[in-house]
């Protein structure tokens, strides 16, 4: 009888229940460790964007286009770059993306291969390893004259708002609505694209992987069957899609957990 009362007054905790705590302590240090590794990492980020940006002097065009003369007033208001001294720090640096209302404010390489790609996932463009990596270029886009369609891909940090993880819920409607316009800047021009539809997808999705079209008109046919897959979309999408010529597509993960198929996509267009 005593040891059966014994046995009541100190109940065994399960042992699945003792894993699942010391998973979830494991999850939370290593999110804590990733997220103080991060800090040195995007600080020598933020500061070649402060070293490599200037204010370029723009003359406006005499025109009676509002759009043109809107286009050229927000050029006025972004940086360019200082490419020579990028392209020292790593030669395969190809443009500069930022999006308003967010902290995306990166270098973009260009790959050529799925390994280069692989290597960029963590690895900073002065080639350190970081769990913070590199935007890039699909390399296939490299395959492609000017292509029309762009994808650029980079991390989303749960322990922080650092590469693409302002993007990571943008698939929700209340999300996309406070992106703004998306700043694209390379050696030889400076591109602002409106943001058009968001979606998630998993990884594997082909639709969106292709990158050869015939035509401006099989290009928009293309990016009309994209936008009816959206769960976000832009008021002016049917405005935006009747014009639209080219577009950049940020890629990054949805879920919290890593090694997850899902992918959230947010598509701006020009």
């Amino acid at each position: 009888m005593c040891n059966t009362l014994k046995a009541q007054g100190q109940p065994r905790i399960p042992v699945a229940l003792v894993l699942l705590l010391i998973i979830a302590c494991f999850c939370i240090g290593f999110g804590i460790l990733l997220g103080a590794i991060d800090i040195p990492q995007q600080a020598a980020y933020e500061e070649i964007s402060r070293n490599t940006s200037y204010t370029p002097i723009i003359q406006p065009a005499i025109t009676d286009n509002v759009s043109v003369t809107v286009t050229l007033k927000q050029a006025s208001q972004h940086t360019a770059r200082d490419w020579n001294t990028l392209w020292e720090i790593n030669s395969q640096t190809t443009a500069w993306v930022t999006v308003e209302n967010t902290t995306i404010d990166y270098p973009v390489v260009s790959t050529s291969s799925r390994e280069e790609e692989e290597w960029y996932l963590y690895h900073t463009l002065w080639g350190d390893w970081s769990v913070l990596g590199t935007p890039f270029i699909d390399y296939r886009c490299a395959y492609v004259q000017e292509p029309h369609h762009m994808l650029v891909y980079g991390h989303h940090m749960t322990s922080s708002d650092a590469m693409f993880s302002m993007l990571q819920d943008a698939y929700l409607q209340d999300c996309f609505d406070t992106l703004a316009s998306l700043v694209w800047d390379t050696p030889s021009s400076s591109l602002i694209l409106q943001p058009l539809c968001a979606l998630t997808v998993d990884a594997s999705w082909e639709q969106i992987q292709r990158f050869d079209f015939d035509s401006d008109d099989d290009y928009r046919s293309w990016l009309f069957d994209t936008l009816n897959c959206a769960t976000a979309v832009s008021p002016d999408a049917h405005a935006l899609l009747l014009n639209a010529t080219h577009d950049i597509t940020l890629v990054t993960c949805t879920s919290n957990i890593s090694n997850q198929p899902e992918r959230t996509l947010v598509i701006w267009v020009l």
